[in-house]
C-alpha cells in the first residue's frame, strides 16, 4: 500500500506542479514497484531519478539514465 501511495504522489506532483521553476523528483528505494511511476513521471516532463544500491535488473523497463547506483555513483 505504501508503494501505491508513493507512486500516486509522484504522478500527482508530475501533473500538478508544472508552475514550479525547478521541478524534479528523487525516488530512493531498491524495489522495482516504483519504476513504472518514475518512468511515467519522466515521460510527463518531470525530471526523475531513482537512487538505489543494487543494479537495474528489470528487463521489461527501459531505465537508462533514470537509475543511479548508490554503490558506484554511476548511472545504470
Amino acid at each position: 500500500m505504501v508503494d501505491t501511495a508513493l507512486a500516486a504522489d509522484l504522478l500527482d506532483f508530475a501533473r500538478r506542479e508544472k508552475h514550479l521553476r525547478y521541478r524534479a523528483a528523487l525516488v530512493v528505494g531498491d524495489d522495482d514497484d516504483l519504476l513504472p511511476a518514475a518512468v511515467t513521471a519522466e515521460q510527463w516532463g518531470l525530471a526523475t531519478w531513482v537512487v538505489r544500491r543494487r543494479q537495474a535488473d528489470n528487463p521489461h523497463l527501459r531505465t537508462a539514465g533514470l537509475i543511479r547506483d548508490l554503490r558506484l555513483g554511476i548511472h545504470t
